[in-house]
């Protein structure tokens, strides 16, 4: 189905395309392409229920899914600030979620917010906290089930940027680069 605001990774030589919302509805579904058959496959949720949601990041570290965040638009709106495990069978084209409990700093529910991996650590930058747009950038570690929240100068290097939502961001050589975005500006 058409969509914006969904999340895709690469996991086993699938793009796993989940959630969004067109201009009326959530889509709560999740596909599978498989890039060397070149076809989609409908994936079924397992475990816990993900509520439908746009602006949420999926990250892969160790073969495993780590859902983070995300908004519910439609019918009304509600922001999450869940993290989920995921564990997805290709063979059965299902995803087994399970809901972590991070411990560590307090991070606020948030939505459109760009994530990346580096040496299996998760980094959230920026989004909408309670309709506004941050620029906080947090950790996740999935061994420990870990939140950091950074503040300007520490670590020594972190100088955060204009607030942002919408945007993304890669890593290239250990360092953090965002791009685009929806500000106050």
């Amino acid at each position: 189905a058409a969509r914006s605001g969904h999340t895709m990774v690469e996991l086993n030589g699938n793009l796993i395309v989940q959630h969004g919302n067109n201009s009326s509805a959530m889509v709560p579904t999740s596909y599978a392409f498989d890039i060397l058959a070149g076809g989609w496959t409908q994936i079924q949720d397992r475990g816990v229920d993900v509520a439908p949601r746009s602006g949420h990041t999926v990250m892969v570290v160790k073969g495993k899914l780590y859902l983070i965040g995300g908004k519910q638009i439609f019918p009304m709106m509600q922001t999450y600030d869940d993290v989920l495990l995921g564990d997805f069978d290709r063979t059965n084209f299902t995803i087994k979620w399970t809901q972590l409990k991070p411990i560590g700093d307090e991070v606020d529910k948030r939505a459109y917010h760009s994530s990346v991996v580096h040496k299996d650590i998760i980094y959230s930058f920026g989004g909408i906290v309670n309709n506004i747009y941050c620029r906080d950038l947090c950790s996740f570690e999935p061994e420990t089930l870990m939140w950091r929240v950074f503040t300007q100068g520490n670590p020594l290097l972190y100088t955060p940027t204009l607030p942002r939502s919408g945007h993304i961001a890669l890593i290239h050589d250990s360092e953090m680069f965002v791009f685009g975005s929806y500000s106050e500006e």
